[in-house]
């Protein structure tokens, strides 16, 4: 779908709804009970997190110098080391109050970031 759509006009607007997206799924699926609904739902949020992951990492390295571009790009496979800190975080969550539980406030937390980021980064929104 993302190759078909070609040239992403409005890529700062497609972050933010991404990660709200994301967000917002995350906190509906943890509130699923029947599996096909479920299932549905991680399609959609699978869906988000791919267009968010693919025009984010082609915005950051269009718009960054080409001498500093592998730079750039190993920190952005650095910050996949920290994928391990938020499951042991949201591990000890789950062990406590549910594995719904910690998925929604995962979702809540993220929900607040990208309100507060939207608002802190207002430039992102209109980024082309």
């Amino acid at each position: 779908v993302l190759a078909l759509l070609g040239g992403v006009r409005h890529r700062g607007r497609v972050i933010v709804l991404t990660l709200g997206g994301s967000a917002a799924g995350m906190i509906v699926f943890s509130q699923m009970d029947a599996l096909p609904a479920a299932i549905g739902v991680l399609v959609v949020l699978s869906g988000t997190g791919t267009l968010y992951w693919s025009v984010s990492g082609a915005t950051v390295q269009a718009i960054v110098p080409d001498d500093l571009r592998g730079r750039v790009s190993s920190l952005g496979s650095m910050s996949m080391g920290l994928f391990p800190v938020g499951s042991l975080l949201f591990g000890g969550i789950a062990q406590l109050r549910g594995a719904q539980s910690a998925t929604a406030t995962a979702g809540l937390i993220m929900a607040f970031c990208v309100v507060f980021a939207g608002f802190k980064f207002r430039d992102l929104w209109n980024f082309r």
